[in-house]
């Protein structure tokens, strides 16, 4: 006897767990012929539903890890720009300081006591 509409219907509108009690009863289950063999395909559809909403969330999760991994990328090249900048300053600092300690120093053995 081929399933009714109305037996698809009531087996679409049952949740999950309630169609694992229902194959797990196995023969004592409300459900004989065609509709014991609905649950099990409803309940095959309804594991590959769950198991791409699981991939697609894997893949935003991919998706936003990455992104998060390029901005502090950035923020790492720009914060080493910085550095940079600031070895730089440095350097030109303490040559500045070198030639100030070198005019002291002349000009003090220059002047007449």
């Amino acid at each position: 006897m081929p399933l009714s509409e109305e037996g698809r219907a009531t087996i679409d509108a049952m949740p999950k767990i309630e169609i694992i009690g229902e194959l797990n009863k196995g023969h004592r289950s409300r459900f004989q012929g065609d509709r014991f063999d609905y649950l099990k395909r409803r309940l095959a559809e309804i594991e590959e539903t769950e198991k791409k909403e699981q991939q697609e969330q894997q893949l935003q999760h991919a998706q936003t890890d990455l992104k998060l991994s390029e901005e502090a990328n950035e923020i790492a090249r720009a914060a080493n720009r910085t550095s940079t900048k600031s070895y730089c300053v440095s350097v030109v600092s303490l040559v500045i300081a070198i030639v100030a300690v070198i005019i002291s120093l002349v000009s003090q053995c220059t002047t007449k006591p």
